[in-house]
């Protein structure tokens, strides 16, 4: 499995992050008790085991929201691999702070508008552009963003089906920065 990959397995945990607020760490996550079981399986119809409340260990992001949040053990393993994501993302392109805040709003600058979108991290759709500067599309933007991810000039290798035919084509498609 390549970076790609695993960048686009964890999308939705990243956006679930974005909009929770922080990043959280393994402390944030409790398993339900009996009777919060109860109400919840009551509610949700859902009578699997386990599941976890994800609930700050830092109260500063409690009074961000009054929803808690639901999490299954496949999530949580999507979450924490989704914060290292995160954290090393930052790192390795000059966050200089480990702060949930600044990585997430380090990161939201650079990721495509599609995984921020109705966050706090979100950015405008429209930006003032210098003269002679190009304007990026939604594709442009995650083709640029794939390249800081694989390094200009890596391909993405995949497979189509065609629903008509049934035919299966591999596709090689060129990443190369726009801007």
């Amino acid at each position: 499995m390549n970076l790609n990959d695993i960048f686009m397995k964890l999308i939705p945990a990243i956006t679930s992050i974005f909009k929770l607020g922080y990043i959280p760490s393994p402390l944030d996550f409790h398993e339900l008790t009996e009777e919060q079981y109860k109400v919840y399986q009551k509610q949700s119809g859902d009578k699997s085991k386990p599941v976890y409340a994800v609930i700050p260990k830092d109260y500063k992001y409690l009074e961000q929201s009054n929803v808690i949040n639901i999490a299954k053990k496949d999530d949580m393993v999507r979450a924490g691999m989704a914060a290292v994501f995160l954290l090393l993302y930052a790192k390795e392109r000059g966050c200089e702070s480990e702060e949930s805040e600044d990585v997430l709003r380090f990161a939201a600058a650079r990721f495509p508008r599609s995984i921020t979108a109705g966050t706090k991290y979100e950015r405008p759709a429209l930006k003032i552009l210098k003269h002679g500067e190009p304007h990026l599309s939604e594709k442009d933007e995650w083709i640029d963003f794939l390249a800081s991810l694989m390094g200009d000039g890596a391909t993405l290798d995949f497979k189509v089906t065609y629903e008509k035919t049934g035919k299966i084509e591999n596709i090689s498609w060129p990443i190369k920065k726009k801007r």
